[in-house]
């Protein structure tokens, strides 16, 4: 194992901690954010619990993606940020992903990605 594959999991270790009581937008310390940026998908599908576990399955082939938590209709990752446009394409074929089209393309080298797992939405 590389030196930064290894501080990069640490990295990720540590970041599990923060994701316990995480908000929409997380509050990290002061400077942090030049190192970590928060991100949250939602990706939608007629069977959500389905859905969650073909997500895991990609993401578990993705080299440099760290699960930082796994439960009920909810992902948390953490992944170099040169992957997200990989994981998007990936995710997006899975399901409808839906992402928050105002955000800034993300500057930190990596990012703490939450996905959430929902119903389809039918036609009313």
């Amino acid at each position: 194992m590389h030196i930064p594959s290894v501080a990069f999991i640490c990295l990720c270790l540590a970041l599990a901690g923060l994701t316990a009581g995480w908000a929409e937008e997380a509050v990290y310390p002061e400077g942090s954010s030049s190192i970590i940026e928060t991100r949250s998908w939602r990706l939608s599908a007629a069977d959500p619990l389905a859905l969650h576990a073909q997500a895991r399955t990609a993401v578990a082939q993705m080299d440099g993606v760290v699960v930082v938590k796994d439960e009920d209709g909810l992902l948390v990752l953490s992944l170099p940020t040169p992957l997200l446009s990989a994981l998007r394409e990936k995710l997006g074929a899975l399901g409808v992903l839906h992402t928050a089209a105002e955000s800034p393309a993300p500057q930190a080298p990596t990012t703490l990605l939450r996905v959430r797992f929902q119903a389809a939405s039918g036609p009313s």
